[in-house]
């Protein structure tokens, strides 16, 4: 049991539950000095969520998995060629936001 090698548990996995609207980044042991939790819910939240909301689900693991592998080709000092990292696609912001609308009724 373990992911990655056997008796290493160096691997990673990344699962994609469409129906429930989540995804989920599970690290082997050998990994999680590189892929903390915290890292891995800021790439699952701030990267591959903006592409799911679109409804761009491999792109979304595209660009996740894609800065993982960056994370740690560069703690095990080794170079990944034809590798982008890919920024989140840009948010388009309704102009009539509800905090927008706050501020204005505070004012006034």
């Amino acid at each position: 049991r373990g992911l990655g090698q056997a008796g290493k548990d160096n691997g990673l996995l990344v699962l994609l539950a469409l129906d429930e609207r989540q995804v989920w980044m599970e690290v082997g042991y050998d990994l999680e000095g590189v892929i903390p939790d915290g890292f891995a819910g800021e790439t699952s939240r701030q990267i591959m969520a903006p592409y799911f909301r679109q409804g761009n689900y491999g792109q979304g693991l595209l660009a996740g998995t894609s800065r993982v592998i960056a994370r740690i080709a560069a703690d095990r000092n080794v170079n990944v060629t034809g590798l982008q990292v890919h920024e989140p696609p840009e948010r388009t912001r309704d102009p009539l936001s509800p905090g927008l609308v706050m501020l204005t009724l505070v004012l006034f």
